[in-house]
């Protein structure tokens, strides 16, 4: 979970180096989430996700 600027998301961060995958259980849980989620695999994705920028210089 991440705030920013009043905003809260959701976000699972996978490991680049093992090209994580979401599994079977995982599959099922964001298939029936109705909110926000995101899957990332950098922190410049997630800065992404948030919405932050490009112009700060973060990514």
């Amino acid at each position: 979970m991440v705030g920013y600027r009043g905003a809260n998301f959701l976000i699972e961060i996978k490991n680049p180096k093992t090209y994580g995958k979401l599994n079977e259980t995982q599959v099922k849980w964001h298939s029936r989430w109705c909110g926000q989620v995101a899957v990332v695999r950098s922190i410049q994705q997630a800065l992404r996700v948030v919405g932050v920028p490009q112009q700060l210089g973060l990514f």
